[in-house]
This record gives C-alpha cells, sequence and structure tokens, in this order.
C-alpha cells in the first residue's frame, strides 16, 4: 500500500511541472490526490455499532490553498438525511476512483450554503483491489442457519458487503455467535456463491408493524467453514467493479 504526500503546486516559483520533491502536478493527478471533478465517496461510522453507517456521494466543485469544494451531499443509504450533522467525534472516510485504483483519506466535511467543503488531506492512501472497502447494495438473498437442516433456507437482503463480511436485513430471527451461510454476489456477473460467517450483532427494527432484523456478520477465516481463498477474491472483484461501476455512472451524470 503506497501513501502519497499531498503538496501544495499554486503560486510556486518552480519551473513548470516541478515541485521541491521532484515530482510533477501531472504525476500528482495521476498518483491520485483529490481534484476537480472526481467523484467522491463519504462514510460516516457511527461509534455505536448497533447505528447504521451512512453513506454518501458528491463531486469536487473546486480545490484552494486550504480547502476542497465539494456539491450538495447525496445519500446512498434509504433514510440517510441530506443535510447531515457531522461532528469531529465521527470519523468520516472518503474514497474515490482514478483510473484502475482507489484512494482513500479521512476528513470532517463542514457546510457552506448549499454546498459542502473539507479541508485538503496531508495524505492520501492507494487501495489495493484486495483492500477493497464495503460498498452498499440492495441484492435479494438466501441464507441457512448453521445446525439447521440444509434444506431449511430463509430470505434476506444484503445492505453491504466488503471482503471481510456483510449486512444481512431479515425477518428471521438471528442470534449473535450464530454461523450463517449466506448466498453472497462474486465475480464480474455477481453470480452467488455460499459463505459462511458468524454473526458478530443483531439489531432489531419495526417498520411498518413488523419486526425484521439487521445482522452484522463476518466471514469465517479459519476452520472447515473457511471461506476459500478464491471465493474471497472473486467477492474483492465483484466489490470493485461495482464502485468503478457506480463512480463512473456518477460521473456521467453529472457531466450531462
Amino acid at each position: 500500500m503506497s501513501i502519497f504526500s499531498l503538496f501544495n503546486h499554486e503560486g510556486s516559483n518552480y519551473p513548470e511541472g516541478k515541485s521541491p520533491i521532484g515530482s510533477t502536478v501531472r504525476q500528482a493527478k495521476r498518483l491520485g490526490l483529490p481534484d476537480v471533478g472526481d467523484c467522491l465517496i463519504l462514510d460516516v461510522v457511527p461509534g455505536d455499532l448497533c447505528t447504521m453507517p451512512a453513506r454518501y456521494q458528491t463531486n469536487i466543485k473546486s480545490v484552494n490553498t486550504r480547502h476542497l469544494i465539494l456539491d450538495e451531499l447525496t445519500p446512498m443509504v434509504a433514510g440517510s438525511s441530506s443535510r447531515p450533522v457531522l461532528t469531529r467525534l465521527e470519523p468520516v472516510e472518503i474514497t474515490f476512483l482514478r483510473e484502475e485504483y482507489m484512494y482513500r483519506f479521512f476528513g470532517h466535511p463542514f457546510p457552506i450554503g448549499q454546498s459542502w467543503a473539507i479541508t485538503r488531506p496531508k495524505n492520501v492512501i492507494r487501495i489495493e483491489r484486495r483492500d477493497a472497502f464495503r460498498i452498499t447494495v440492495e441484492s435479494p438473498t438466501q441464507f441457512r442457519i448453521d445446525g439447521e437442516g440444509a434444506d431449511m433456507t430463509h430470505i434476506g437482503r444484503l445492505s453491504n458487503l466488503s471482503a471481510g463480511g456483510l449486512m444481512l436485513c431479515t425477518h428471521t430471527e438471528v442470534s449473535p455467535h450464530q454461523k450463517i451461510i449466506v448466498a453472497t454476489p462474486a465475480g464480474r456477473s455477481g453470480g452467488l456463491i455460499d459463505v459462511a460467517a458468524d454473526v458478530l450483532e443483531t439489531k432489531i427494527e419495526t417498520v411498518n408493524g413488523k419486526c425484521r432484523f439487521l445482522v452484522r456478520a463476518k466471514f469465517i477465516t479459519e476452520g472447515s467453514m473457511a471461506i476459500s481463498s478464491q471465493d474471497q477474491e472473486d467477492i474483492i472483484h465483484y466489490i470493485f467493479e461495482e464502485q468503478r461501476l457506480m463512480l463512473r455512472t456518477r460521473k456521467l451524470t453529472v457531466n450531462e
């Protein structure tokens, strides 16, 4: 994993394209430093594990010596506010795509009128494919609870997915510490594969008078039920392709 220091080339007296560290402005942009037009994904990770994370999309409108000026935040998770109240106690993970790589940094957006701003990061981390982060999905699925009969299946819906685990929404009660086998999208086509996971926690919600369970689970990596390296690579491939498609679609929409 590479870390690239962000340097300020605006107003420099150095020869065109040069910087004190021997890089060029064009190289800096190619290496993934945030710039005008980049589509950003903002993940607000709550300190309370029982609170659902929030995710937003936005674009960089302009860049000055201290800040990135952003468009309005577009919610990507149902129920999220379009004008969130963000505090410095809430870590905001910011990612974007450039060419074949994803990039990540952390910050605290603050509103300016109808727009938002964020302090220019001091460093940006390039994310390799196998470190792909979680994505928000709306994917119907089915799962089994370990210990029940092999033909006993339950219906659910995936709400997010990462290389290490998932969030499952279901009307079937699932308890922490149980093991579940979930049909999970993988590969370029998103074909379903069965993956075993340990349930970390369950949050109960009531919607329209009906009870549903939000189940957070981590893929099993040891023992006879462990996920294979190939299955994990296929899930990473799916996440990477979905994220790339989402960002490209967002850019096309903005440019229309």
